[in-house]
């Protein structure tokens, strides 16, 4: 059963296990080998056409396997478990997956009353109430209002210590996935999207601290803002006025970032 969602004003289709339409050619349908893409809106590619995702572009190249992208608005670390947990027990021709990490992937399944989020007087704190444990909700409420700005990164770094509960917990999903690929004899990849404040600023201190957890777990892990090198001026690589979500250019460059140093790399 397919459905036609409309977020705010752009149409995105979803498929079973929320799996977006329209990813990869007909003729792969048959391949044995299947790789599987797993991350928020931001990997599913609100903003712009289902064949433009980075995800549908590095498929186009892939003429050896299927490559499904498993990704939906609002997911975080913990749904990566969950989803994860779901079909690779029961599919195992899956023997690559990569999980897109975007930054506030932190948030996880954190109440939103429990989030240091901005003081009870004011509008958005005032919305706590009303948004409870709804997350994704939360998060595009808080883009609304920190559009075309840095604070979107700033109040999301602040989770970034190595020491704060949600942190800890994100990473520890991070490890959980990384078994149940194991376990399925598939390998996995972290991929660590950039807020666009990042490329302006050069702070990446949070991918630091991720691929230092990585290391030291041995998970495969990539700095996609490796794909902007060199690039004086973000703004085009992201939707008007967004911090997170790319343009048809940003996910072009995405696109051919991860079939350089990944896909291509990581035949089997």
């Amino acid at each position: 059963m397919n459905l036609k969602l409309t977020f705010l004003f752009l149409f995105v289709t979803i498929i079973s296990f929320g799996q977006k339409s329209k990813l990869f050619k007909v003729e792969n349908k048959k391949a044995k080998q299947r790789r599987l893409f797993i991350g928020d809106s931001v990997t599913e590619g609100v903003g712009v056409d289902d064949t433009s995702t980075f995800a549908s572009v590095s498929a186009a190249e892939l003429n050896d396997c299927r490559l499904l992208n498993y990704s939906l608005i609002g997911y975080s670390t913990a749904d990566y478990v969950n989803v994860l947990n779901s079909i690779l027990p029961i599919d195992s021709s899956i023997n690559s997956v990569t999980l897109f990490y975007c930054l506030n992937d932190v948030y996880s399944n954190t109440p939103i009353k429990d989030l240091p989020v901005m003081k009870q007087q004011n509008f958005l704190g005032k919305l706590n109430g009303i948004l409870q444990n709804r997350c994704s909700t939360y998060k595009l409420i808080k883009l609304f209002f920190y559009q075309n700005s840095n604070r979107y990164f700033t109040y999301d770094e602040q989770f970034y210590t190595a020491n704060n509960r949600h942190f800890v917990r994100a990473m520890s999903d991070l490890h959980k996935c990384d078994s149940l690929c194991k376990r399925s004899n598939a390998s996995f990849t972290v991929v660590v999207l950039p807020y666009q404040s990042q490329l302006r600023d050069k702070n990446f201190r949070p991918q630091q601290l991720i691929k230092t957890f990585c290391a030291n777990n041995s998970i495969s892990f990539y700095d996609a803002a490796k794909s902007f090198t060199n690039q004086t001026n973000p703004n085009s690589f992201y939707l008007f006025a967004d911090e997170i979500h790319f343009s048809e250019q940003g996910h072009r460059a995405i696109a051919d970032y991860l079939l350089k140093h990944i896909l291509y790399s990581h035949k089997n």
